[in-house]
């Protein structure tokens, strides 16, 4: 019988691969046992010459490759190697064999130990709730923690103990309030760590619904009362609107910076810590929101001097809290909101979310389907966003969605923003 290294050295010749990783998960599934097939399919030269030789058989790269794992056995055992699957292919592959429900048990008892060791460090009920509900495989942040943890057990307990830590100092239990990005900084050095965009951030707000708000939507306003509720204040400076035509009528601090970018054509920057600050608006009978900043701009640049500005809002992407609060504030005073977006996933979602908001307010601007067929210029939807554009619901056209499934085209704002102005200057 030849050594082992003698084995070895020669079935880990790439011929052979194939063949001996599938006979592996084969093996695995089998618990074990040696039973069943495998099928390899488009075979190289190599593996051709090495598996004709290896089986007795012609095999052709063009054929598919059934395998017997007995008669395998019975060949292997039976030529010069004398040696099994069993122990071949563990040699071979470099993996032992684990049979699949000796890998579940495994992966369960890793679990109970990592939640024994998180249950451990928690201080209070809520804590000790969230790891409890992991450990039955229903807590906020279950899967993501059982995908890391079979890649990086120790960053996966990180995560974990610092979110359990979070939940346990949360500042309303103190019944005070602690900035989100100091509130970060104090638990573990970096005060981006909760940030909305970060993997802990969304983690921390799944845990944080599933103590205060099962039902909770996943809005940015939402997401802002949620960490209200936990004592955790936003960054109200970055959550912030561009105003054109827009005066408050309540604020005598507010009042004159207004009137002074009014006067210039210059666009306001409200952020939220302003939009909080109990403002009343004047009355408008149409707010215009635009979603792209260049678009806003060229509006602004081609408006005649001297005539006065129609109100209009750039929400730069997604509405920010601080736009959906001042537009709140003019749909309960009576406006209209007329939205114009681009014809992609987002500007669509946009136009779907405002008329859901706003039902009895909402004017979709130049976003109907002939609106969108008198362009041809833009990029292509892929499968992924034409399948996201079917579930969206779009009632002021229903003819939209058809229409730009069977185009496919995207269509942007800038195409069309001449359009946009040529309106304006009709109504104003």
């Amino acid at each position: 019988m030849l050594s082992a290294d003698e084995v070895k050295k020669h079935f880990i010749q790439p011929g052979y691969r194939r063949l001996f990783e599938a006979v592996r998960r084969k093996m695995e599934s089998m618990r074990g046992r040696v039973a069943g097939r495998v099928v390899l399919e488009q075979l190289t030269e190599e593996e051709c010459s090495r598996l004709s030789g290896l089986l007795g058989i012609p095999c052709l790269s063009e054929d598919k490759l059934t395998v017997k794992l007995p008669i395998l056995e019975r060949r292997m055992l039976e030529s010069r190697w004398r040696i099994g699957l069993a122990e071949l292919v563990p040699l071979v592959t470099g993996t032992p064999l684990v049979s699949n429900h000796e890998r579940r048990e495994q992966k369960l008892q890793t679990w109970e130990q990592f939640c024994d060791r998180l249950a451990e460090l928690c201080l209070r009920t809520e804590s000790c709730r969230w790891v409890e509900k992991l450990r039955a495989g229903e807590g906020a942040g279950t899967r993501t923690l059982k995908s890391l943890l079979e890649d990086e057990e120790q960053r996966a307990f990180e995560w974990a103990a610092l979110i359990v830590r979070a939940v346990d100092e949360l500042p309303c239990w103190e019944d005070r309030k602690e900035r989100l990005p100091v509130f970060g900084n104090r638990l573990c050095g970096d005060p981006h760590v909760f940030d909305g965009d970060q993997q802990l951030g969304r983690l921390l707000h799944q845990v944080l619904s599933d103590l205060f708000d099962p039902s909770s939507g996943g809005t940015a306003e939402r997401k802002r009362e949620l960490m209200a509720e936990a004592g955790l204040m936003a960054d109200d400076l970055s959550s912030q609107v561009f105003l054109l035509g827009l005066k408050p009528i309540s604020s005598e601090r507010f009042r004159p910076i207004f009137d002074t970018f009014y006067e210039a054509g210059i666009p306001v920057i409200l952020p939220l810590a302003a939009a909080r600050a109990d403002l009343v608006w004047e009355s408008v009978s149409r707010v215009y929101v635009v979603e792209n900043p260049s678009v806003f701009q060229t509006i602004v640049d081609a408006w005649p001097s001297g005539r006065a500005w129609p109100a209009v809002m750039c929400t730069s992407g997604q509405p920010s809290v601080a736009a959906l609060k001042v537009l709140d504030a003019l749909v309960e005073k009576g406006s209209l909101v007329f939205y114009s977006g681009d014809f992609d996933r987002k500007g669509l979602e946009m136009a779907s979310s405002f008329q859901k908001r706003y039902p009895e307010s909402f004017c979709a601007w130049r976003m109907g389907s002939d609106d969108y067929v008198a362009h041809d210029k833009g990029l292509w939807w892929d499968k992924e966003e034409l399948r996201i554009l079917s579930t969206l619901s779009l009632p002021w056209d229903e003819l939209l969605i058809e229409t730009i499934q069977k185009r496919k085209l995207k269509v942007f704002q800038e195409s069309f923003v001449e359009r946009l102005i040529k309106d304006l200057l009709i109504h104003f």
